[in-house]
């Protein structure tokens, strides 16, 4: 027994509802929707010993079984089979995908395994698709906030990290330097901890992916690398509220997407 809903997902920035497909609920009456994140024990048996040693916890890819019917529109005709498996199937690449019950969460992802669909004989029925994402989480829509400093040198913000499964996060940061030759963002929540760069030029733009540890200048073209004139001490929120003050006369942009559990 199963019923549509007017429910969908954006794969690929693509509403499943534009292909004729609605969510579909199987028998319970119920939509089997994600919740928390998969994991498992790292462990090994010795002997006769009763309590395995234990070395942590690996968390597990997330995967999403999904079914859809066709709405009173559609059939499950060539020409609608060759557009669901082009939507699906495009390239090898893991994409966004949205749900309809949560719009602000996206999951990266692709279709696995071994599809069904199953066809009442009238050109009606329904489709299951497992997605297969590219770790244990999916993440807050990406934001980019831009704080100019260029007249006002020292100001104290708040961020919000909104993660629930990691005890920090290291965002993206975009830094042009306006006047100053040297910049520092401290986190006054964790214990003033400093992230700075100092011998910059006016005009250089820096660009650091903390979480990769990665920094790239304008100027590398000219053979000029930052890493020396770095802390060394990455860019990291906690979870929750962050209180930040920014130090030069710059104009910075941090970029963020929280790993999160539901």
């Amino acid at each position: 027994m199963s019923s549509c809903l007017e429910d969908y997902i954006v794969y690929d920035g693509i509403n499943s509802r534009d292909l004729g497909l609605l969510v579909v609920e199987i028998n319970s009456g119920m939509i089997e929707m994600p919740f928390g994140y998969s994991r498992s024990i790292l462990e090994e048996e010795v002997g006769l010993r009763d309590t395995p040693y234990f070395f942590g916890v690996k968390s597990n890819a997330l995967e999403l079984e999904i079914t859809f019917c066709n709405d009173e529109f559609s059939e499950w005709d060539m020409d609608t089979r060759w557009k669901i498996n082009r939507w699906l199937y495009k390239d090898r690449q893991y994409k966004t995908l949205i749900l309809g019950d949560n719009r602000d969460i996206v999951y990266y992802c692709m279709p696995v395994g071994d599809p069904k669909r199953y066809d009442n004989g009238n050109k009606k029925g329904y489709i299951t698709i497992k997605f297969r994402c590219n770790g244990p989480f999916p993440y807050t829509k990406t934001v980019m906030e831009v704080y100019d400093y260029t007249k006002n040198p020292s100001n104290t913000i708040e961020i919000r990290n909104m993660s629930n499964v990691l005890n920090y996060y290291y965002p993206e940061v975009m830094i042009e330097m306006t006047d100053d030759t040297e910049v520092s963002i401290i986190n006054l929540t964790n214990n003033n901890e400093e992230f700075k760069f100092i011998g910059l030029k006016k005009g250089e733009k820096i660009y650091i992916n903390n979480d990769l540890k990665q920094i790239k200048s304008s100027l590398e073209e000219s053979g000029i690398y930052r890493l020396n004139n770095f802390n060394k001490n990455w860019f990291r929120l906690v979870q929750g509220k962050n209180r930040i003050q920014i130090k030069g006369n710059v104009k910075v942009v941090i970029r963020t997407s929280y790993p999160i559990s539901l």
